[in-house]
C-alpha cells in the first residue's frame, strides 16, 4: 500500500517499532490524521467539545459549520 504524500501517524509508529516492540502492532494499520479536538470547560462547568476534521467524508463547502446537539 502506497502511503500518501501528507502527514500521517503511520511513519512515525513505525520509526518507534524499530525501536520498542510495543509499536510493530500499530505498524500496518490506516491512520487517518488531520483531526484535532480541544475540550473547553466555561466558567459555568459546561462543557464544549471543538474539533478541526479536515479528513472524515462529509459535504465541502467553504463555510464554517456547527454540528452537535
Amino acid at each position: 500500500m502506497k502511503e500518501p504524500n501528507y502527514f500521517t501517524m503511520a511513519k512515525k509508529a513505525r520509526k518507534l517499532a524499530e525501536s520498542d516492540s510495543y509499536f510493530t502492532e500499530f505498524t500496518g494499520l490506516e491512520y487517518r490524521g488531520n483531526m484535532n479536538t480541544t475540550v473547553i470547560r466555561t466558567a459555568q462547568g459546561r462543557t464544549i467539545i471543538l474539533q478541526h476534521d479536515a479528513t472524515t467524508p462529509s459535504p465541502h463547502n467553504l463555510i464554517h459549520g456547527i454540528h452537535g446537539t
